[in-house]
């Protein structure tokens, strides 16, 4: 059964008093307000897997009050505005449909450097991302602009709140601070954004430490907190299933997500005699690679590859397997895993999990506590971490229980967007006073 909705004035008083507890003045306060999300990855469909922890994110706050609106790219097929669940979603057309290929990927500014005419593409997707967003902040009274990762959308966040008046927050979500790491000249335009802002969100405690250490951005101005998870979405449930134990582990078919290293730590447990079958679950550039490196192996009948699914499927495959492995790794380009948002949902599931210890992915498993942390590119301590949890029902059901309390402590769509709108009555935030 679905807890009730939270109270949206409740939770305004709830943060009320914490101001009255600081040094700070209190606003005072008049909701809902309106806020608008810039990004340029949203859902294009409720079950969509492209932008579903903001989508997420979108739901908690209009649960507790706030208006939300969205404005994303536009694709072929999409429509121009749309509602779903009450959250208002405008596309922005920046192109013919065939031409509208920059946007609902991991690696816009690779496609960008590509050629001149996919930079001409660029130009027009900024100066219509800019128009929208001017004329809906207009429209729609907008008190809020919330941009999600600092390139593209923080930097319109920029523009707009300058011109408009408002005030903007900037979340930065991992591949946008990777991006930083290898390329040092855009960091002047981000060290622009994030001080420019209002307050500054980060997923994880690693791009916390590289903005501060590496931008000289305010310790005090970035706040750390990862998206939500959804409880109706990735919950425990009971499903028959055979001897065999199933390894998942879900994620684009991309370097950094360190699948190979995976499947040669299945190949290691397949010597041992371990009847075992791993499961991956998704899709990119990356799938014949992978492929190819199975059947070079000899694991064409112990790992099966999936295509990316529905989330009430993939909450089925969740709860499917014995242990989920996420052996993200720090990539040839610098990019690390920003949070690791699938090891919370196979959590939710009351799973044991076992992540690598690369970017924000220590921030949720801790080791011999919410799950197991191994050195990033070894296949050899994945395959000891695996058989370890496999041969110690014990440690596996402590794992599973741990982890499962503290994504129910700690990252809920209530918590998570509790966290949001205390960063949005912030006292400098001045738009939410009257």
């Amino acid at each position: 059964m679905q807890s009730p909705i939270p109270n949206p004035h409740s939770s305004i008083q709830s943060l009320q008093s914490k101001f009255q507890n600081s040094q700070s003045p209190i606003p005072n306060l008049k909701f809902p307000s309106k806020v608008l999300f810039l990004t340029h990855c949203f859902i294009r469909n409720k079950d969509d897997f492209a932008g579903a922890f903001l989508f997420d994110l979108a739901k908690g706050l209009k649960d507790k009050g706030i208006g939300i609106t969205v404005l994303a790219p536009h694709s072929k097929g999409l429509p121009k505005y749309e509602e779903i669940e009450n959250i208002k979603i405008y596309r922005f057309q920046y192109a013919p449909e065939k031409y509208e290929y920059l946007a609902y990927k991991s690696n816009m500014h690779e496609i960008v450097a590509k050629g001149f005419f996919s930079k001409l593409i660029f130009f027009s997707f900024a100066f219509y991302f800019f128009k929208n967003a001017i004329d809906i902040t207009k429209k729609h009274n907008i008190k809020i602009i919330h941009s999600h990762w600092w390139v593209p959308a923080g930097v319109i966040g920029l523009v707009v709140g300058k011109l408009s008046g408002k005030p903007y927050v900037v979340t930065s979500h991992g591949t946008d601070i990777s991006l930083l790491a290898k390329i040092k000249l855009a960091r002047p335009l981000a060290k622009l954004v994030f001080n420019n802002s209002k307050a500054i969100t980060a997923v994880s405690s690693n791009m916390k430490s590289f903005m501060v250490n590496k931008l000289g951005i305010n310790e005090s101005k970035v706040s750390v907190f990862p998206m939500p998870v959804n409880p109706y979405m990735f919950y425990p449930m009971v499903i028959k299933r055979g001897d065999e134990k199933i390894i998942l582990s879900v994620g684009n078919f991309i370097e950094l997500k360190g699948f190979s290293y995976l499947i040669s730590a299945i190949k290691i447990l397949k010597s041992k005699d371990i009847k075992i079958k791993l499961i991956i679950i998704g899709g990119g550039p990356g799938e014949k690679a992978l492929k190819q490196e199975i059947k070079e192996l000899e694991l064409n009948e112990n790992i099966e590859i999936l295509p990316s699914m529905a989330k009430t499927e993939l909450n089925r495959f969740y709860n499917l397997c014995n242990i989920f492995v996420l052996p993200s790794i720090t990539d040839s380009k610098g990019k690390q895993e920003g949070l690791g948002l699938v090891l919370l949902e196979a959590m939710s599931c009351k799973k044991p999990v076992i992540g690598t210890n690369s970017g924000g992915i220590p921030d949720i498993v801790k080791d011999m506590e919410t799950g197991l942390l191994v050195p990033e590119k070894d296949s050899k301590a994945l395959a000891e971490a695996i058989e370890k949890v496999l041969k110690n029902d014990s440690l596996s059901t402590k794992l599973a229980e741990n982890g499962y309390n503290f994504v129910k402590q700690n990252f809920t769509l209530d918590k998570i967007a509790e966290k949001t709108l205390e960063t949005y009555l912030m006292p400098n935030i001045i738009v939410v006073k009257r």
